[in-house]
């Protein structure tokens, strides 16, 4: 949504392949735009590569996380079943303890903003704005609203099926086509964990979550 919207006000050759995943190439190409690094990981970040920077913290149910992790990446995992693998891994608390980290280092960086998931896809035009905001970039009301139609599931899961080059990168080159669950485009439930798992693996991970994880995030 950040590349479309961007793409559609700064780089008039919207039909051009830009890779509106690289957000970096954006201020190469606008020098007026803040140069923004997207990162893809969850535990371990906390050096120098944040110190003095501007974070968006994107986080999602760690619950529903480690579910999508499992059928994007299970034929790599050493588990046969989605149930044991949230019963054995220590994915979830790798995932928890990040977010517990960002809580305990969030000084380090110069200034931090929590989207959650959740409130992007029940609240998305307000949240995408406030994330423009912090960046310090105008975007109208308009151009956040096409943007938001152009990353919506049903054309996002087209791109996926189709390998559009505009979201050509790597995170989303592990789809096969007889296995639906392996698309990074999969569901996006919300809650969806309670639907694929058995009553003692839900209890268990929902009293790790409650245990374990910061309550700042809205998540027990």
């Amino acid at each position: 949504m950040l590349g479309r919207a961007m793409q559609q006000r700064y780089l008039v050759e919207s039909g051009s392949s830009v890779n509106l995943h690289d957000l970096y190439r954006f201020s190469e190409a606008n020098p007026f735009l803040p140069s923004i690094k997207p990162m893809h990981e969850k535990y371990g970040q906390f050096g120098n590569s944040y110190a003095g920077q501007k974070v968006i913290l994107l986080v999602r149910d760690p619950r529903d996380a480690v579910v999508s992790r499992y059928h994007q990446h299970r034929d790599t995992l050493p588990f046969e079943t989605l149930e044991s693998y949230v019963k054995e891994s220590d994915d979830l608390s790798d995932y928890i303890q990040f977010y517990n980290d960002w809580q305990q280092y969030r000084d380090r960086a110069q200034s931090l903003l929590v989207v959650r998931y959740e409130d992007l896809k029940a609240n998305t035009h307000p949240e995408v704005t406030r994330i423009f905001c912090f960046l310090n970039v105008s975007i109208t009301a308009d151009e956040v609203q096409q943007a938001i139609d152009y990353a919506s599931f049903k054309n996002m899961r087209k791109m996926e099926v189709d390998g559009s080059q505009q979201v050509r990168a790597g995170v989303m080159s592990s789809r096969d086509v007889n296995q639906p669950d392996s698309f990074k485009v999969r569901k996006g439930t919300i809650g969806g964990y309670r639907s694929e798992l058995s009553d003692k693996a839900i209890a268990l991970i929902d009293t790790t979550v409650q245990q374990q994880l910061n309550p700042v995030y809205g998540y027990h």
